[in-house]
């Protein structure tokens, strides 16, 4: 099988949406199919592209947040070199404008077109103007939920990571299409605790002035408002009163990198919260061995593919209570969820306080990732394909 794939964001940048792109790339190879990924270019790309990889010339949107892609003019005039490559089908991950070259590349072509929505944008209006985001987001839901309706409904099929999304999709947009709750998976190999040594934790560690006898809360992620780490830092600061020995490890970059340090700044808890910004993919793994739990403060999260690392890695989950997490996480088992910062604070000392139910979690932990391999991610895909190739 010949498959496209179209996206506005692809390697060298780190989201959700290129680990999801590069999971189903590499299932799919693995199985021989041949894979074609369709891009923009980026403020930097690797040295050299496979010749699997097509990008398109664009310019930047006008927006710090969304800096990282491009508006691409003129895309129709790629649909020669997409039909020369005889594709027997088109995947959709963006909503913009390559995903409008996939949607009409399918069409011209008459073969079938699946798109994934990996984002809910009305929980991103912020990103593009606060004011609209205050004063007119009623308004704009409507906008944009009438526009998903309309893409959902002309694809062949539409792939959601979680029931969350599902229940959104056709519960409260109403949408009639052909929605499949298709979650993303993941090599979890580099994630496991056992691939790395005590003396490779330790130094790690000392890198970032941990204490052998800290009890690190860690959250890895994209710094960003919507994954309220204000409400996880106050919280923090209330917990050093009542908790010995505790650090806040955050580990990730993004644009609101500056304004998080000022809040701590302000919190006056800066020897008590390391922060290490922006880590490559490839050396995430070990960094999960740095905390004794993965914390989240997130309302916004579609499916959580840091959750499922974290549960990779044997850390236990305190995170608020959301439909996207509960796919995840089961409370006692391999988790705990917490409504406020009291109860954050008793289930971290909870967790701290029992080192025998710290051991028995986190080999539940370990055991709940396993659904979400890379190999069962590409299987649910796949069988897509083949049945609406088949239709």
């Amino acid at each position: 099988m010949r498959i496209g794939i179209f996206t506005d964001s692809y390697k060298p940048s780190v989201s959700g949406v290129v680990t999801s792109i590069t999971m189903l790339r590499e299932g799919l190879e693995a199985l021989g199919h041949e894979v074609f990924i369709f891009c923009t270019t980026a403020k930097v790309i690797p040295d050299k592209d496979d010749d699997k990889v097509v990008r398109l010339s664009g310019i930047p949107f006008p927006f710090k947040s969304l800096s990282e892609y491009r508006f691409v003019l003129f895309a129709g005039r790629a649909i020669k070199k997409i039909d020369a490559l005889k594709l027997d089908l088109i995947h959709v991950h963006t909503e913009f404008t390559i995903g409008q070259l996939g949607f009409k590349a399918a069409r011209k072509l008459k073969i079938p077109v699946v798109y994934t929505m990996h984002t809910l944008y009305e929980d991103y209006i912020h990103h593009i103007s606060p004011f609209m985001e205050k004063h007119f987001r009623g308004e704009i839901v409507q906008i944009l939920r009438t526009e998903v309706k309309k893409l959902v409904e002309k694809v062949d099929a539409t792939f959601v990571p979680s029931e969350k999304i599902r229940k959104l999709v056709e519960e409260k947009i109403h949408c009639k299409g052909n929605v499949h709750i298709v979650p993303t998976g993941l090599n979890l190999d580099p994630f496991d605790k056992r691939q790395f040594s005590d003396y490779e934790i330790q130094i790690l560690r000392k890198k970032y002035g941990l204490n052998d006898d800290d009890f690190v809360l860690l959250f890895v992620g994209r710094i960003a408002p919507e994954k309220n780490l204000s409400f996880l830092i106050t919280a923090f600061k209330k917990m050093l009163t009542k908790i010995d020995k505790v650090r806040f490890l955050i580990v990730g970059g993004g644009y609101y990198e500056e304004e998080l340090k000022s809040e701590i700044e302000k919190l006056d808890i800066g020897d008590k919260i390391v922060t290490t910004g922006f880590v490559e993919w490839k050396d995430l793994g070990i960094y999960y061995q740095l905390g004794n739990c993965f914390v989240n403060g997130s309302y916004t999260e579609t499916q959580g593919l840091t959750f499922v690392e974290a549960l990779a890695a044997s850390r236990i989950i305190l995170s608020v209570k959301d439909e996207a997490v509960e796919a995840i996480m089961q409370e006692g088992y391999n988790g705990f969820y917490y409504k406020d910062e009291d109860e954050f604070i008793d289930v971290v000392n909870k967790i701290k306080s029992d080192p025998d139910l710290v051991k028995e979690m986190e080999n539940n932990a370990y055991l709940s990732a396993q659904p979400y391999s890379k190999e069962n991610y590409t299987k649910r895909a796949l069988a897509v394909y083949e049945s609406l190739i088949h239709k």
